[in-house]
């Protein structure tokens, strides 16, 4: 070892100590490796404060993103707004001569409605899905019911914006029952001619359904032209279109009397040649009409069944329950006997049902005083209406607007913003009784209001106007009085408590036909969608078509 320095080989190991003191090392390194670190541990701290600074800040691209979101909405909606007031302007023009003779022959047209609707108890946002009861403040409690505010049930499949805070300023809404939006995908369907849809329905009967014939007096030929439209061979088409004389002539062509207690309830699919029935048997059964066949019966012994309609799916029903302790709807596939979905909200009889038909969304009013809003594809309601008496609700033709009937009068609510209450109340002259049936006709132009005191009224959709009354045998309370719109809109045929069925014109509302019957309850009737045909349902179901042998004009041609 010579100096601290070991040799050994060609190794050589300096064990000498670096540095005879810090100092020296300071002196040496201090400037380059301490500033060094002192610059990174500063640049650390000034990093982890911008971190926590981002954590509570949206990233400009997102926010910018969310504007350009709500622009285009604002956008869109005042394009569909522009589209609606220039359809109204044309409307109002077109019908401009029929709403000036009315003015003259029944006066001028009510007074819209400025005030706060003081029959509605409680319209509110939800905020709780979970419940469907909403409790008001205090303050609010000292002041009248608020018609403004529909409640409204957060859920995930909810398409609906949050509505406005409350307040107490009614909205005008212009009415849009023909109407449809520019981007609507909805084609105006043909006008289709009133043929029955019941080929074969006279030419056999199906095994296992026991049905009756009455129209041994009809030829076949006769019979393949009325329900069919088509051509025999060697004779011209006959076209049929419905008037006074063809539902004077009007018999029941068949009968299904296989049931054992009476019809509550029946619906016609829109497209297909389906139709729905719901009896006191606790059955549901679909028959095919065009083939004069009942396809399926169901039964729901354990739940009961009261009220039924389809879906738009033609073998998709939505029906309520009737057996005084489940009020829940739900939804049955008669495909396979399945349900698809529980609606559970109401706590008494469910007496209305009505659907949208150009979207997922129904209405039901229920004994409980409420107005439920639902959505097919969620199990929660989206709205809540509470009311005061029993309610009726019904949508228009093309689903832009719903009404609710209770308390003698009916509100028209519009359909995409039912959260800001009623755009118009129409009254139906002081009879306070209990709604049982409200329904639009297919071209929106008309509605009618059935009572429990035997009145079915009839008054202008657009306006409000009152068009006549016309009054029939009261019902029980739990009863239903039913009446149905001819397809072109120009008859209602109704039901009475005695059993009889009566059919008026809408123009006039006089008279026009009229069968009676001695039975104590009234019949549930629906006219078939595009068909010279109604059909009527007590403890039988009947097919009611005209008896071409009475009507002159056929005679005459053969």
């Amino acid at each position: 070892m010579e100096g601290g320095l070991v040799v050994k080989g060609r190794v050589e190991i300096d064990t000498r100590q670096p540095f005879k003191s810090v100092k020296e090392a300071v002196l040496l390194f201090g400037e380059k490796v301490l500033a060094t670190e002192v610059y990174a541990h500063k640049l650390k701290e000034i990093g982890s404060i911008e971190r926590e600074n981002n954590q509570h800040e949206k990233p400009k691209p997102i926010v910018l993103e969310e504007k350009k979101q709500t622009l285009e909405r604002s956008n869109d909606e005042a394009k569909l707004m522009a589209y609606y007031l220039m359809s109204l302007k044309e409307q109002l023009e077109e019908t401009k001569s029929e709403l000036n003779r009315l003015k003259t022959t029944r006066g001028p047209c009510p007074s819209h409605y400025t005030t706060i609707d003081p029959e509605i108890e409680e319209i509110k946002f939800m905020e709780n899905p979970k419940s469907a009861q909403v409790k008001l403040p205090k303050e609010a409690r000292d002041e009248p019911a608020d018609d403004n505010l529909f409640d409204r049930k957060q859920d995930k499949s909810n398409k609906f914006q949050a509505p406005p805070p409350p307040t107490k300023v009614i909205v005008e809404v212009p009415k849009m029952h023909e109407t449809s939006p520019p981007s609507s995908k909805i084609k105006k369907a043909k006008k289709k001619t009133l043929f029955p849809s019941l080929s074969g329905i006279f030419s056999k009967t199906k095994g296992g359904t026991k049905a009756t014939h009455r129209t041994d007096n009809l030829t076949s030929a006769d019979l393949n032209q009325m329900t069919t439209g088509g051509q025999t061979d060697g004779e011209d088409k006959v076209s049929l279109e419905l008037t006074e004389e063809i539902i004077q002539s009007m018999e029941v062509g068949m009968a299904f009397r296989d049931y054992s207690g009476r019809i509550s309830s029946m619906d016609f699919h829109r497209t297909s040649s389906y139709l729905v029935t719901a009896s006191d048997d606790e059955s549901i059964r679909l028959y095919d009409v065009a083939n004069a066949s009942c396809l399926k019966t169901i039964n729901s012994k354990k739940y009961g069944v009261d009220l039924v309609t389809f879906t738009s799916h033609p073998t998709t029903v939505i029906y309520s329950s009737k057996n005084g302790w489940d009020e829940s709807l739900r939804l049955l596939s008669l495909h396979d006997n399945k349900y698809l979905r529980y609606f559970k909200g109401h706590h008494d009889r469910v007496v209305s049902l009505s659907l949208c038909a150009r979207t997922d969304h129904f209405i039901s009013g229920s004994l409980d005083r409420t107005v439920l809003l639902w959505d097919q594809r969620a199990d929660k309601c989206q709205g809540l209406l509470r009311v005061q008496g029993r309610p009726a609700t019904a949508y228009d033709d093309q689903g832009l607007v719903f009404a609710v009937a209770f308390g003698g009068s009916i509100r028209m609510f519009d359909s995409r913003n039912y959260e800001k209450g009623p755009f118009e109340i129409f009254s139906v002259g002081g009879d306070d009784s209990d709604a049982n049936v409200v329904k639009f006709s297919n071209d929106g132009r008309s509605m009618l209001l059935t009572t429990t005191n035997g009145h079915v009224h009839v008054l202008d959709s657009f306006r409000g106007t009152h068009l006549w009354t016309q009054n029939v045998k009261p019902v029980s309370s739990n009863s239903t009085l039913e009446a149905s719109f001819s397809p072109e809109g120009m008859f209602v045929i109704s039901g009475s408590g005695d059993g009889s069925i009566y059919v008026w014109s809408i123009r006039s509302g006089k008279e026009v036909a009229s069968w009676l019957s001695n039975e104590n309850e009234p019949p549930v009737i629906k006219w078939a969608p595009g068909s010279l045909m109604f059909v009527t349902g007590s403890s039988e179901l009947s097919f009611w078509i005209p008896d071409l042998s009475k009507l002159a004009a056929y005679v005459g041609r053969k």
